[in-house]
């Protein structure tokens, strides 16, 4: 079967907020030629780090999340900010503001589509390891009470077993950990 690809017309920004940004544009899907009017919501794209301390334990964050109306564990993640010169640069950033770690080698292990049906967003998956706690407060903003928590490989498992890892993207590193052996 021969694949077309489709096309995805100039889009017309609806809303334009800091982390809201949704957008219109005609989408004309393979095998049409009328297309239709598709909303797009045009987040920025996302890291995620999965940081292993020297004593082989990872660090995860406890965070209520307003979307899931309650406290999620996942790993360490946040936005590519216009001021990042790279994704690298980027989850080098948040694992430091979020967690108080810099990482000594960090090295990209894969990057995916959050939801490619309405969004270009992509997450960008680091593994961050020779980590070493600084003296750096981590200042949690009022929209960011982060609670860190530094798990065994054996916990981790536990907390994927037991549905207490709570996102995708954190369900999806942990497949790529467990595969990266």
């Amino acid at each position: 079967m021969k694949s077309k690809n489709g096309r995805v017309g100039r889009y017309q920004m609806i809303l334009r907020e800091r982390y809201a940004k949704v957008a219109k544009a005609r989408v004309v899907f393979p095998g049409e030629k009328k297309g239709k009017s598709w909303w797009f919501n045009l987040e920025p794209d996302v890291v995620m780090i999965v940081a292993k301390t020297p004593d082989h334990r990872f660090v995860m964050n406890r965070q209520w999340k307003p979307g899931a109306r309650k406290s999620v564990l996942e790993f360490p993640a946040g936005y590519v900010e216009d001021s990042d010169r790279s994704p690298a640069t980027a989850a080098r950033r948040e694992l430091l503001e979020e967690t108080g770690y810099r990482a000594g080698r960090l090295r990209r292990v894969a990057t995916f589509f959050v939801s490619p049906t309405r969004q270009p967003t992509r997450l960008h998956l680091f593994f961050a390891s020779n980590i070493s706690l600084t003296d750096k407060k981590v200042t949690n903003k009022t929209d960011e009470n982060i609670e860190n928590i530094v798990v065994s490989q054996a916990e981790l498992i536990a907390s994927l077993q037991n549905n207490t890892l709570d996102t995708i993207a954190s369900v999806a590193a942990m497949a790529l950990l467990i595969v990266d052996r």
